[in-house]
């Protein structure tokens, strides 16, 4: 996955000046944009270590701007991986601020708050299917480029960084009196009509 991002990215910066003066950056009115991806996840809880595990992610935003170089919105975030029995995932709503320091470039900055959950699912030998998850408070910042590849459309790389703070685990549903947090760092590809 890494490769093929890195290939596009190479092949987009080629392509950047002829695009940027057939399409112009104008950004008014309705944005959807699709991301595609993966993500290095891990969990932080009282008295535990755990590795950080990859896997592939995706994610939808829907907004619109303000300005020429703001715009407000929602994004869902999603990440999965099943390994040996073992079905982890974790997801984040926030609502966003997306801005772009020059309204002449791509280049952006968003943070964004919201909520996050995450789910660690396996069966045990001794105890049979047990579910581990928590839902928190989330907090999200990134940075990208949209590539101007058509009048209303760009390819736009992206990096992310998630995280909830202060979230309750749960055990079977049960409350198990732990905090269980997620972090999620993010790349990958958007496509994005504006």
């Amino acid at each position: 996955m890494r490769r093929i991002l890195l290939t596009a990215t190479a092949l987009l910066s080629l392509s950047t000046a002829a695009s940027a003066q057939r399409n112009p950056q104008i950004r008014d009115g309705f944005m959807i944009s699709l991301g595609v991806g993966a993500g290095s996840a891990g969990v932080s809880c009282s008295g535990c270590i755990t590795d950080r595990e990859n896997g592939p992610m995706l994610s939808l935003m829907l907004g619109g701007a303000v300005s020429p170089s703001l715009i407000l919105g929602a994004e869902t975030h999603g990440w999965a991986k099943q390994q040996n029995g073992e079905n982890m995932q974790n997801g984040f709503l926030t609502g966003i601020a997306q801005w772009y320091p020059s309204v002449e470039t791509g280049f952006f900055v968003k943070a964004g708050v919201g909520f996050g959950h995450v789910s660690d699912e396996a069966t045990d030998p001794t105890f049979g299917n047990v579910k581990v998850e928590s839902t928190g408070f989330a907090y999200q910042v990134g940075t990208g480029y949209d590539f101007r590849v058509g009048k209303n459309f760009s390819l736009s790389p992206f990096v992310n960084y998630l995280a909830t703070t202060g979230a309750s685990a749960k055990v079977n549903g049960t409350n198990a009196n732990e905090r269980l947090d997620v972090s999620n760092f993010q790349y990958g590809l958007g496509f994005t009509w504006h």
